[in-house]
């Protein structure tokens, strides 16, 4: 594994993981009973840093390490769409988070380049 990324929905309790950068594999696993299954991989064949979920059935994960792209899962679906682009380009150090409010808030690791969609 290189670079994994981690998040937690509630609402399958399950775990989401992207085990690697470089790659858009993508996986749940229930922590109780340690059973994994394959999720369709990133449309982009890789798995950026900027990668959170908003705890209420969806993931979100920026598009290959450079570029505007920003993508959800939806796992009821299984299903990836690309959403609004990033005015900046977001590179490979950023983070997301999905905020109480619903908004999701995106940096590309540059303070003051913080976006709110």
């Amino acid at each position: 594994m290189y670079e994994p990324r981690i998040t937690w929905d509630p609402t399958t309790r399950l775990l989401y993981i992207a085990p690697t950068y470089y790659v858009g594999n993508f996986f749940s696993v229930d922590p109780t009973t340690g059973a994994t299954v394959t999720l369709p991989s990133h449309p982009q064949g890789h798995m950026n840093d900027i990668f959170c979920g908003d705890r209420s059935g969806h993931i979100y994960a920026a598009g290959p390490s450079s570029g505007t792209e920003m993508w959800q899962y939806t796992i009821a679906t299984r299903s990836w769409v690309r959403i609004v682009d990033l005015p900046v380009n977001h590179g490979n150090n950023g983070a997301c988070t999905v905020m109480a409010d619903g908004y999701l808030v995106v940096t590309n690791g540059d303070p003051r380049q913080v976006y709110r969609l």
